[in-house]
């Protein structure tokens, strides 16, 4: 529809204005009126804004977190946590991804309150790299809530089969990780 005004701008007609207000009012619904959605396209709308999609800003963040000589267990960390950022809104352009889809999203994830704090601090790292680099003009994962972690859960005392269990995956999995299991089940 811009693109139609846009041509429209030197040989507007009544009739075609007409026109264009109606499909702009059955778009827009009794939600907004004209005037508000103009506004709104002037605010949030992508002047001066260089377009990337959320999977090419992901990529352009680790690369630039690579350069920073950031540990690989820092990269990997990333990657873990905007996977599956990606997998939702990877063909989106940046700048149109707003608070309340990643309220959703965030809220949909697997994981305790540690792993949702994680998540949104590695949103907030990498909507704050497209601020930088003027893929958004705001960074919509900031007023996202900060999980609370809840640390008054009492130790867990395992049964005999839970233990068994325990060190045949450790030496399944992970042999080295004996020495620790086993000091931590009998040394407290």
């Amino acid at each position: 529809m811009l693109s139609a005004l846009s041509a429209l701008r030197g040989q507007c007609t009544l009739t075609t204005a007409a026109t264009e207000y109606t499909r702009a009012i059955e778009k827009l619904g009794d939600s907004y009126t004209l005037s508000e959605a103009v506004e709104f396209i002037l605010e949030n709308g992508p002047r001066d804004i260089e377009k990337t999609t959320v999977s090419a800003l992901v990529q352009e963040y680790i690369k630039d977190r690579e350069a920073g000589a950031r540990k690989k267990r820092s990269i990997q960390d990333i990657r873990f946590n905007l996977r599956p950022f990606c997998d939702v809104f990877g063909k989106r352009l940046v700048h149109q991804v707003r608070t309340g889809e990643l309220r959703d999203w965030l809220g949909r994830q697997k994981g305790g309150a540690v792993t949702r704090g994680n998540k949104r601090r590695h949103l907030v790292g990498l909507f704050n790299f497209a601020l930088r680099n003027q893929y958004t003009r705001n960074n919509p994962a900031v007023p996202l809530p900060t999980p609370r972690v809840h640390l008054d859960k009492r130790p867990t005392i395992l049964t005999v089969p839970e233990v068994r269990g325990l060190m045949r995956a450790a030496v399944d999995r992970k042999p080295e990780m004996i020495p620790y299991f086993a000091l931590c089940l009998f040394a407290g």
